[in-house]
């Protein structure tokens, strides 16, 4: 909750870092990896974006949002 759209742009960013950051940690060079040779994207590493991305949308700004969408919002929603 209370993760704006370019929040979630900037938690899939950080967590897509995670393989790079590891293979730094071990003293891999980057520069010389091959892509077959970096692993995939985990859970792990959404988990840890979540520590250092935090939410920017306050309760009380979601609650003018939702205000505002059901005066002129979508009715499908």
């Amino acid at each position: 909750p209370g993760y704006s759209g370019s929040d979630m742009k900037n938690l899939v960013k950080d967590a897509s870092m995670g393989p790079l950051r590891e293979a730094l940690q071990q003293g891999v060079e980057i520069t010389k990896l091959n892509k077959e040779e970096v692993r995939p994207v985990m859970l792990k590493d959404f988990e840890a974006a979540l520590q250092e991305v935090r939410p920017s949308v306050s309760t009380s700004e979601l609650g003018i949002y939702e205000e505002w969408n059901m005066q002129f919002g979508s009715l499908s929603i």
